[in-house]
């Protein structure tokens, strides 16, 4: 029998429950783990070539899945944000950052495997910044395309805020205008004409900044808002709620 020990001397987590769960996962759930009393490290025997496959790829998956929240969590606090902005980026790079980590899944179980064969020692901080350094760096990516989508979103809601309060300005120039936002993220524009016709004017998804500047220039009296996009078109209709306000009615 071969003995490993499991360490951590950074994360705050308790190592012992979370590899248990990941050995779970390749039927190793009955293995014994010997702890410290404190979870931050482990020991277990290995008998088999097969067993030392079905701990590294636990392994794997305990930091390139479990410990990511640390790490991310970790360079999202280092960020110039409120606590509110934090959480939100915090959420999004952790969606993100999800698909390459499980892709990388089955090369890094084989590099823990290896090292494994090497050395009976394990420190699970060590390990992710001298060997996966390549993931840390994917992960800090994320966190940077989180905090930019979410200054963009910001400085867009400023921007239509800012069209509304001209938009208030203006006199309304037609009466009412009913606009759909469909499920394919396109949206139709109907009311009618000055001249009393009526008009149709059928928009293709994302194209927000054109349906804002057509409502604009009509300056609508009231605007009825159908929302049938489930989703799709969420950042057109919070435009057209910022820029409108009160003049906006939501219907069913």
């Amino acid at each position: 029998m071969q003995l490993y020990s499991i360490v951590t001397n950074e994360y705050d987590a308790d190592l012992e429950k979370l590899l248990k769960r990941r050995l779970a996962r390749q039927n190793m759930g009955a293995l014994p783990i010997v702890s410290d009393g404190r979870h931050s490290a482990l020991t277990l025997g290995i008998d088999t070539d097969e067993e030392l496959r079905g701990l590294s790829a636990a392994l794997s998956e305990l930091m390139l899945i479990d410990l990511r929240h640390f790490e991310i969590a970790d360079m999202v606090e280092k960020l110039p944000f409120p606590l509110r902005e934090k959480q939100r980026i915090l959420k999004r790079a952790l969606r993100s950052a999800l698909p390459a980590a499980e892709q990388t899944l089955t090369r890094a179980a084989e590099d823990i495997r290896r090292f494994l064969q090497e050395s009976e020692l394990l420190i699970l901080e060590g390990y992710l910044r001298f060997r996966l350094q390549d993931e840390l760096e994917s992960w800090s990516v994320c966190v940077d395309a989180a905090a930019e989508e979410l200054l963009l979103e910001e400085e867009y809601e400023q921007l239509t805020t800012l069209l509304g309060l001209f938009s208030a300005l203006e006199p309304g120039q037609s009466g009412e205008v009913l606009v759909a936002l469909n499920p394919d993220g396109s949206c139709t524009l109907t009311g009618k004409k000055e001249n009393g016709g009526e008009f149709r004017i059928d928009c293709a998804p994302g194209s927000n900044e054109g349906v804002l500047d057509l409502l604009s220039g009509m300056a609508p009296k009231r605007i009825l808002l159908y929302d049938f996009s489930f989703g799709k078109c969420d950042k057109l209709r919070n435009g057209i709620e910022l820029m409108f306000g009160g003049r906006v009615e939501r219907e069913e």
